[in-house]
Parts: C-alpha cells; sequence; structure tokens
C-alpha cells in the first residue's frame, strides 16, 4: 500500500473518530483538523484552519491553553486538561489532550464530557443534599466496614460522643464507643447482623471520649457489595432522657409510649437512611461504569426519599426535641383556610368554613400551625374516606380561671374542625396524642403528638369530642393577640439588592449555595468559616469606614467561635450591626427569639432562596417583627 492509499485509510478511520483532532502551532493558530460533523463547533468548518484559539475563548483562558501548548513543545511530556466553551447559550465541557508534533506544532484531541460532568455535579449534589439533612437529624447516623472502623458519622454523632471530625474515618471502631465489658457482646452482635442472624435493636452503654457513661439504642442494617457483606449503617439513640422519663414516670401510661419513641425514630430513619446510602453506591458505580442515564435514573428516584426524610426531621425535632415555634403575628383565619383546602386537594370532601369574614390575629409559626392543621384533615379524611363534608369554626373565647386547667386565664383563638367520619373506638381515645400510636396500617404516629406538642408551645391546648358513628370535632385554643398586620403586596415583589454581606458558616456548601443566592440578587459577599474569622473581617471593614450592611452568622460551630458570641464581639465596636442568625436546629431559643440576643432577624435551615432574600430584604429595610 503506497503513501496516500495509507493517508486515505487513515483519515477515513479519523472521520468516523467522536473526537475533534487540531494541529495548533505555537502562536495559537489552527493548522490543520479533523472532525466529525460541524454541529459542535465553535466556528464554521471553512474558517478553522487560520483562526486563531484567541477568536474562540476569552483572553485568559486563551492564555492558558496558549501556555500549556508552549510547555508541550519545550518538554515533550502530554498534557491534558479540561475545559468549558459556552455555544448556543449552552455550556458544553470538554477534555483535551495535547502531545507534541514538532518544536512549533502540536495535536490537540478534544472530547466533549458534558454529559459525565453533570453526572458528576448531579452525583456531589445528592452526596452533599444527604449530608446536610443527616447533620440535621436528631440522632447520631453512622457508617462502618467491615473491620467495623466507622467510616461516616453525621454531626450528631460527633457533638454526641465527643471526638474531633479529624478522628473520623480512620481511627476509631463503632465497639470503642461503648463500655469495655459490652464490646465482646457488641461485636458478636454485629456480626450476626452481617449474616442475617441478628435484626433487633440493641441496647448499650456509651462512652463519650471524656469518659462519661450514657445510655444507648443501637438500630443498624448491613450493607453489601458484589454479594458481601462490606459493613454496617443505622442510627444510635441518646436513650438518656428516655430512661430519665421511665425512672421519673414508672407508673405512668406514658411508659410504653417513650419505649416506642426510640424504635419508631430508629426504624423510621434507618428505611429512609439505607435507601439514600444504597442510591448513592449505585450512581457512584454507575458513574465509573460511565452508565450516565442509569446514574441520572437512580439520584433522581432517591428524591421522594430526601424529601420524606427532611418532613419527618421537622416532627421529629419538633416532638422528640421541643422544636421552639418561630412565631410572628399574623391573621390564623389565611393559614387555616389555605392549609385546610391544600391537605384537601384530590379528595371529593368539601369544606364549609363558617369564621365569615373576620380577622383573627394570634402570634404563631405558621408552619407549625399549617402542620397541626394539616394533620388533622389528614386524620379526618382517612375517617371519611375522602367523602362528605368537613366543617371548620374560628371563634375568639374567654378562660378564666374555673374555665380549665390546661389554659391560663385569656383569650384564645380557637379553630375547631368537624368531620363526618366513623368516630373514634372508645378505647383509643386516650392514646390518640401518644407518639407513635396508630390504627393506620402506613400511619407513623407521630401527626396528633406532635400537633399537641405544637400546641403546647404556643401557650394553647387541643381537645376533642367524638361519638362513635357520627364523627369527631377538634379543637385548637392558641392565645389571642392584637396586631397589625403585614402588607403582603411588598413580599411578592422581586427582591435585587445592594450592598456588601458576610457569611460565616463552617459547611462549605451553605457559604457556597447562599454567597450564589446573594450574588445574584447583587450583592457584594465575603465569607468566614468560624467566629472568629467573621469577627476579624468586620473589623478590618469597619476601620476602613465600610461595614456590612448585614451579617449572616451560624450559631454552631463546633471547635470554634459560634455566632452569638461573634456578635457580642462585633457589638463591641459596633452596636449597631445588622446580624441575621442561622442554624439548622430550630429548637434553638436564639431563632426562635432573635431580637432577645441582639440579632436582627432569624434564619432557620433549610431555607429557600426565596425566604433568604425575604428575610434580608426586610433587615435592611429596617423591619421589626
Amino acid at each position: 500500500m503506497d503513501g496516500d492509499a495509507r493517508r486515505t485509510r487513515v483519515d477515513a478511520i479519523l472521520k468516523v473518530l467522536s473526537d475533534k483532532i487540531f494541529i495548533i502551532d505555537s502562536g495559537g493558530y489552527f493548522i490543520d483538523f479533523l472532525a466529525k460533523g460541524s454541529e459542535d463547533l465553535a466556528l464554521p468548518r471553512e474558517k478553522i484552519v487560520g483562526s486563531s484559539i484567541f477568536d474562540i475563548f476569552p483572553p485568559d483562558e486563551a492564555e492558558r491553553h496558549l501556555k500549556i501548548f508552549k510547555e508541550v513543545m519545550n518538554d515533550g511530556n502530554l498534557r491534558m486538561f479540561e475545559y468549558s466553551l459556552t455555544m448556543d447559550k449552552t455550556e458544553r465541557y470538554y477534555e483535551a489532550e495535547i502531545t507534541k508534533l514538532s518544536d512549533t506544532e502540536v495535536i490537540s484531541i478534544i472530547r466533549e464530557i458534558t454529559l459525565r460532568v453533570k453526572a458528576e455535579k448531579a452525583l456531589k449534589e445528592s452526596e452533599s443534599r444527604f449530608r446536610e439533612l443527616a447533620d440535621m437529624l436528631p440522632e447520631v447516623v453512622f457508617e462502618t466496614d467491615v473491620s467495623m472502623v466507622v467510616t461516616y458519622v453525621n454531626r450528631k454523632g460527633i457533638e454526641l460522643f465527643g471526638y474531633p471530625d479529624d478522628y473520623y474515618p480512620q481511627n476509631l471502631k463503632c465497639i470503642d464507643l461503648i463500655t469495655p465489658e459490652e464490646r465482646e457482646t457488641g461485636a458478636q452482635n454485629i456480626i450476626s447482623k452481617m449474616k442475617g442472624d441478628h435484626n433487633t435493636p440493641s441496647e448499650y452503654t456509651g462512652v463519650k471520649k471524656d469518659g462519661t457513661t450514657f445510655p444507648i439504642l443501637l438500630h443498624s442494617v448491613p450493607y453489601f457489595k458484589d454479594g458481601k457483606p462490606a459493613g454496617i449503617r443505622g442510627i444510635v439513640v441518646d436513650m438518656s432522657q428516655i430512661k430519665k422519663a421511665e425512672r421519673d414516670l414508672a407508673n405512668a401510661r406514658k411508659l410504653e409510649s417513650l419505649g416506642l419513641l426510640a424504635g419508631g425514630i430508629a426504624h423510621d430513619f434507618n428505611n429512609l437512611i439505607t435507601g439514600l446510602f444504597g442510591s448513592v453506591d449505585i450512581a457512584r458505580k454507575e458513574i465509573k461504569n460511565g452508565n450516565i442515564e442509569e446514574t441520572v435514573e437512580v439520584l433522581e428516584r432517591s428524591l421522594p426519599a430526601f424529601e420524606r426524610a427532611k418532613d419527618l426531621t421537622n416532627q421529629l425535632v419538633t416532638f422528640a426535641k421541643g422544636g421552639e415555634p418561630k412565631k410572628r403575628k399574623g391573621d390564623l383565619v389565611k393559614i387555616v383556610t389555605d392549609t385546610v383546602r391544600f391537605a384537601l386537594t384530590g379528595s371529593e370532601i368539601v369544606p364549609e368554613f363558617h369564621s365569615g369574614k373576620q380577622i383573627y390575629t394570634a402570634e404563631f409559626d405558621p408552619f407549625q400551625i399549617g402542620q397541626v392543621i394539616e394533620n388533622i384533615i389528614i386524620n379526618a379524611k382517612h375517617a371519611m374516606a375522602d367523602k362528605g363534608n368537613v366543617e371548620i369554626w374560628i371563634d375568639i373565647v374567654s378562660m378564666d380561671d374555673k374555665s380549665t386547667e390546661l389554659l391560663a386565664p385569656g383569650e384564645y383563638v380557637r379553630i375547631s374542625i368537624k368531620d363526618s367520619g366513623t368516630g373514634i373506638p372508645a378505647e383509643h381515645r386516650n392514646n390518640i396524642f401518644d407518639p407513635f400510636f396508630t390504627t393506620k396500617k402506613e400511619g407513623t404516629g407521630l401527626g396528633l403528638a406532635t400537633s399537641w406538642s405544637i400546641i403546647k408551645r404556643h401557650g394553647g391546648t387541643i381537645d376533642f369530642d367524638s361519638e362513635k358513628g357520627r364523627g369527631t370535632v377538634f379543637r385548637i385554643y392558641i392565645p389571642s393577640a392584637e396586631c397589625e398586620l403585614e402588607s403582603e403586596s411588598s413580599s411578592k415583589e422581586s427582591f435585587s439588592g445592594r450592598g456588601r454581606i458576610l457569611i460565616m458558616d463552617d459547611e462549605f456548601i451553605i457559604r457556597e449555595v447562599a454567597g450564589k443566592m446573594l450574588k445574584d440578587a447583587g450583592f457584594t459577599v465575603d465569607k468566614a468559616v468560624n467566629g472568629e474569622e467573621a469577627v476579624e473581617m468586620y473589623k478590618a471593614a469597619f476601620n476602613k469606614g465600610i461595614p456590612y450592611d448585614v451579617i449572616i452568622l451560624d450559631l454552631t460551630i463546633p471547635g470554634g467561635m459560634g455566632g452569638n458570641k461573634a456578635l457580642q464581639k462585633i457589638k463591641e465596636f459596633h452596636k449597631d450591626v445588622a446580624a441575621i442568625c442561622s442554624s439548622g436546629y430550630s429548637e434553638d431559643d436564639i431563632i426562635s427569639n432573635p431580637q432577645k440576643y441582639g440579632f436582627a432577624a432569624s434564619l432557620p435551615k433549610p431555607y429557600l432562596r426565596e425566604t433568604f432574600l425575604e428575610v434580608i430584604r426586610k433587615v435592611m429595610s429596617g423591619y421589626k417583627p
């Protein structure tokens, strides 16, 4: 075969490849190229030869490419790098492999990797979302390898056992976290779990880093790789408070409910965690195998589990940890009406409202009160088999010293919800507010227990009357409060800002996401990792005469200064600082009463962009709740 024929054959082979091949000189000009198709070329085919990389890339990016080309020409070593390019308003990602052709020319082989990059980003976002949710949980979430070495633990685990972040995952076995006399039993139980012979929760005595002991409940399941046991995953419940309650209420009816509390938490969260861990593992494997579509499908299937975990976390924090309501003054009629209509969507049940056009104001947490109304309506739907009428009354009642033992004297907004269902059987009426008590096959038993806790923390109560076959009426009492209602028109307008904002948070992903939200809204943003750094940055800006317009401070910084202390330090030299406290722990009193501690407002995690910017808008406009 002569030279021309060989060249023709080589050209034919190269033209069917999806990669693009360019020959580029030392000045960055294209000498020749081979590419199948032209739909994803940055320039028309006929204009490529003779054009420059400066015709395609911004100057800084073009200089980077040219620098790499010259390095390859000089030392002859292959270089690989990635870059992005926007074409037709779509950002695409590429991998470039640069090889020396001569002292003045290189060969650049370009391969598009957009699908891979997007899949990797989706995987990272999924992992980040799981970690954020796991760190919000009120119990310890953990994973070990087959040797029982702890390979992952959430924020609660770090706080509860007292070991620093960098002590994981290589230095600690899970059995090191229980007393020495229980470790052999613990190891045997874990081995049995991996063999499938031991599936029940186990109680142990936990040991903190400082030697303090406390009772724990371990609920775990094995996980597998390539069909073989690879370790265990599960949760650890701090049983200290439950044990104390059991001692204090030894003869009380609540004993059985408190015992169910730990098991219920373990069961629900363990099911969710197993699914989430499994989805991430499968996605990671599919990424390595290059199965992009399967990866995306797996990640999309995991999203409902994240939403379920978030909802369950909110309920558990409210009930088990005593989440304090974030109250604001407003009209209860709107939140009740909107929640009832939403909860009845898709059913044939007709709501009948009897409050008229009167306004009934109180100081309440809209999310929590909405949760209470929704729980009661959901129970009504089940009792009525999705058919019939639900009647809702809202009125004002006065309580004097003799009215009830459950309410202090004063005026209350009373919300009455009556269904036309089957009624509550007499044998169940004393238990409906017990945690995890349910007669529904798919129920968690948290709805009414959580509702009771919420209303008690609002200074009110719930009672009910029920008659078998004739329905049930629930009555909710919330202290009345006179107030002027805030206009909603301004809060619904699109908000774009101008000013300087400092974000302090120990979590990188939160700093990045919050910073992007603010930058997109027009703000200049600086970021700090802990309170010490935030104080120094604020002081430097203040001394230059350009203090930040708003600072956002995370309250809990493991191993560092938290937001509350940082604010007090800043107030020593700038008492008029506008500060917002933020935390994933909604039970923190500072989140519920930010002004009491010198903050202008609070921002509970997780939050949406609209909520975030609305808080910023109110603080910058001088709004006082």
